[in-house]
């Protein structure tokens, strides 16, 4: 029995050091790894950072640029003509083209400019195709942008969209007092 407890005394300490050197292990390569995946997300941090703050400097750009304003409105004949040639651009079947509407011009505040606007509806599009009709559209008059879009599922094809998008500008209108003075 004495050589049994002197088994168990030697192979304990044993034992015991191993174990030791395995919760050693474990937590080097936990505490590795943590490392590894902090370094990981910092590196995704300056990359989100470096991307907001060249939005940030765009946008500050783009306040500070100046605002294109038309010398006078458009006729129904050339936002037909606009949204025609933004569709052929971007692919659309005449029928594509459902309705252009302009809208009375609404005067911004206290200031000489008018905005006008004009709705647009599309149907049976896809993405691909708006993104397209939208670029078209904004390149063919610089002055107008696009406000407002509405998407709603296609009702013909349930892989296409039907689209209201709502372009607007500034159009110079000086108020009667600015005239003649």
């Amino acid at each position: 029995m004495n050589s049994r407890a002197s088994d168990i005394q030697v192979r304990w300490p044993v034992f015991a050091v191993i174990v030791a050197i395995i919760l050693a292990s474990a937590c080097c390569i936990a505490a590795s790894l943590h490392r590894a995946r902090q370094l990981r997300l910092a590196e995704i941090d300056r990359e989100e950072l470096a991307h907001v703050e060249s939005l940030a400097r765009q946008i500050q750009e783009l306040r500070g640029g100046p605002t294109r304003a038309m010398e006078d409105q458009w006729t129904n004949a050339a936002l037909n003509a606009i949204c025609e040639r933004a569709a052929g651009a971007a692919g659309l079947p005449k029928r594509a083209l459902a309705e252009v509407v302009p809208f009375p011009p609404r005067r911004i505040g206290r200031t000489d400019y008018q905005e006008v606007a004009t709705r647009v509806s599309l149907e049976g599009i896809g993405a691909e195709q708006l993104a397209t009709f939208v670029f078209a559209v904004q390149q063919d008059s610089a002055a107008m942008i696009a406000k407002e879009l509405e998407l709603s599922v296609s009702r013909s094809d349930a892989a296409k969209w039907d689209a209201s998008i709502t372009f607007a500008g500034l159009v110079y209108s000086p108020t009667k007092d600015r005239r003649e003075g």
